[in-house]
């Protein structure tokens, strides 16, 4: 029987891989192009219907949690905790993607802005050199909060990583365990079997005494 928990938590996991590289190539071509094209406004698009699909998908994972949790006989404790450690991973990861695009639309916003102001000045004043420097400041400035969020991702993915691995390992201990008791009871039951041979001998033999 496939874990519905499972197959959804690998479509949300690919989903913001998808997200934060989709994130990534639009602000390099942002930052080569000195601003919104026709092709970075097409993406930031893409970006938007993708995080609603993850979104959703992280509900669908919230649902087949709970679910799963009211069969406590048929999943370990130990497995439901690694569960909810995954699922609250997930929809910080994807609150952290929302994070940067609304950073990265409400600054395009403001460099709309800055742009008109400087085509002014351009006009009226020789400080063509002090505008430049600002529009680089500018860039910098969002290559760096850039920089820190994907580090912040690369962290969190490591983290993700390590509770899968738990989970893997926890449930080939429950493997191995369940194995070991299959003989355990196997051996049982041939104890038994001997047993009642030895009872039905006993009576046997006080019938014919």
């Amino acid at each position: 029987e496939t874990d519905k928990f499972k197959e959804v938590k690998q479509q949300v996991q690919e989903g913001i891989h998808y997200i934060r590289k989709k994130q990534q190539e639009r602000d390099e071509k942002l930052a080569k192009n000195g601003g919104s094209t026709a092709e970075t406004i097409r993406m930031a698009g893409e970006i938007k219907d993708k995080i609603k699909e993850v979104e959703k998908q992280i509900g669908q994972m919230n649902e087949e949690l709970r679910k799963q949790q009211k069969e406590k006989k048929k999943y370990p404790q130990a497995e439901l905790d690694a569960k909810e450690k995954l699922y609250a991973n997930c929809r910080e990861q994807l609150g952290n993607l929302q994070m940067i695009e609304k950073g990265t639309a409400d600054k395009a916003a403001q460099n709309i802005k800055t742009l008109t102001e400087l085509r002014s000045d351009l006009l009226t004043s020789d400080n063509a050199a002090e505008i430049q420097a600002q529009q680089r400041q500018v860039d910098s400035q969002l290559s760096a909060e850039h920089e820190a969020a994907l580090e912040n991702f690369k962290k969190k993915d490591a983290e993700l990583d390590a509770v899968i691995s738990q989970i893997d390992e926890g449930l080939g201990n429950l493997k191995d365990k369940a194995l070991v008791m299959g003989e355990q009871i196997d051996k049982q039951g041939i104890l038994i079997k001997n047993l009642e041979d030895e009872v039905d001998k006993t009576n046997e033999q006080l019938v014919t005494a």
